[in-house]
């Protein structure tokens, strides 16, 4: 990156000590060194994935491979008093230029955290560590508690507990915006039915899974296309992961 001084340093000897020249050079000069240095210095940051808003944060997911705008459009997410489930923390507020009825982008907040999540997935080593890391660092809460149970059978359930995510996180994980399922292996969703509270299970009494006047039914989330029915976690379920501590709790028959 050159400065203007060092353009002036090329010039030569005959036309050195000439006051015009040098101002001639210096002022046309001076504009290609101003852009060098704002491309070198500004540039980058702008569409950095930590900084870039807008367009540039577009741009920026194209080249990781995801963009802002939803398969298909959230109906009845924008905030209000009377809903339940679409409160404070919970929904999307409508901005002076979102569409009336649904959703079909994304803001910059939460795309910038599905870019993270989706730099991650692309770096994911796709064990069941790894992809509750790449969860947790998903939710805006970090009161939402996730575990992993492996059903032995190709598949395995999401369970989410504590803080229920907003709407449009529950429809980014269970439409799998978040790539993380690994081939021929399916996925079902559970999330605990009251704010803040376990799922219902016997055996373990833990942020995750708790026994009766505690733990609550896992449900569906609402807007999940496949679900699981509502699981009673017993010593025949086995392989429970959880973002406390990751390890593998074997439950002996």
């Amino acid at each position: 990156m050159r400065t203007t001084d060092q353009y002036l340093d090329l010039i030569t000897p005959f036309f050195r000590g000439q006051p015009k020249f040098t101002e001639t050079v210096a002022l046309l000069t001076d504009i290609i060194a101003k852009m060098e240095a704002f491309v070198a210095n500004n540039l980058p940051q702008c569409f950095d994935v930590d900084t870039a808003i807008g367009v540039q944060l577009d741009q920026t997911g194209q080249w990781i491979g995801r963009n802002r705008e939803l398969t298909e459009p959230i109906y009845d997410a924008y905030f209000s008093f009377d809903i339940d489930g679409l409160g404070f923390d919970q929904a999307v507020w409508q901005g002076p230029y979102s569409p009336v009825e649904a959703i079909f982008f994304l803001d910059d907040e939460t795309y910038r955290r599905l870019l993270y999540a989706k730099i991650a997935a692309n770096n994911s080593d796709g064990t069941f560590e790894t992809i509750l890391s790449i969860y947790a660092n998903f939710f805006s809460d970090p009161n939402t508690n996730l575990y992993i149970e492996d059903r032995q059978d190709m598949s395995y359930v999401v369970g989410l507990t504590g803080a229920i995510p907003p709407v449009l996180e529950q429809y980014l994980l269970t439409t799998e915006f978040v790539p993380l399922k690994p081939e021929g292996v399916r996925i079902y969703y559970e999330i605990n039915s009251i704010n803040n509270k376990a799922i219902f299970g016997f055996d373990l009494n833990n942020q995750f899974i708790q026994g009766f006047d505690q733990g609550t039914w896992g449900v569906t989330p609402p807007l999940s296309s496949t679900g699981v029915t509502p699981i009673v976690l017993t010593e025949d379920h086995a392989n429970i992961i959880t973002t406390e501590d990751f390890y593998e709790i074997a439950l002996e028959p």
